[in-house]
């Protein structure tokens, strides 16, 4: 195995776990976000609800616990989904959110591959001729 293709390899294993320790992260920030935008309910709802019903957001008040045991006022959100008269045939409950993060989160580890595959190689290939190189003498 030549030098620059070994060095490649592991170029791109070191700038994959930077780059994913980066991305996944902000991919998973933005799936919070945007978790309630109108855009999201209907796309995961398209996949979610049941054939002829609309997917809609219920939202409603309640609490969360924070690090110190202290209750703090918070909103939860659900998906539901709506028969042409507006009743509502299913509760999703929040697994549409779980859902868009995980796709999100993909999202940010195929991009942090994607472009570690298209630095390590010419990164490889200039470390390899650096260390293929002799010592010259005076």
């Amino acid at each position: 195995m030549k030098k620059g293709l070994a060095v490649g390899c592991i170029v791109w294993v070191l700038l994959f776990t930077v780059m994913g320790a980066c991305l996944v992260p902000v991919g998973l920030m933005v799936a919070g976000f945007t978790s309630q935008t109108d855009f999201v309910i209907e796309t995961v709802g398209r996949y979610l609800c049941p054939e002829r019903t609309t997917p809609g957001l219920y939202t409603y008040a309640t609490t969360i616990r924070d690090e110190r045991g202290v209750d703090m006022p918070a909103t939860a959100s659900e998906l539901i989904c709506l028969d042409a008269s507006g009743e509502t045939v299913a509760n999703l409950g929040p697994t549409y959110a779980f859902l868009w993060s995980g796709v999100l989160g993909v999202v940010g580890a195929v991009v942090a591959a994607v472009v570690s595959i298209l630095l390590a190689g010419p990164i490889g290939a200039v470390i390899g001729r650096r260390l293929g190189r002799k010592a010259e003498t005076a």
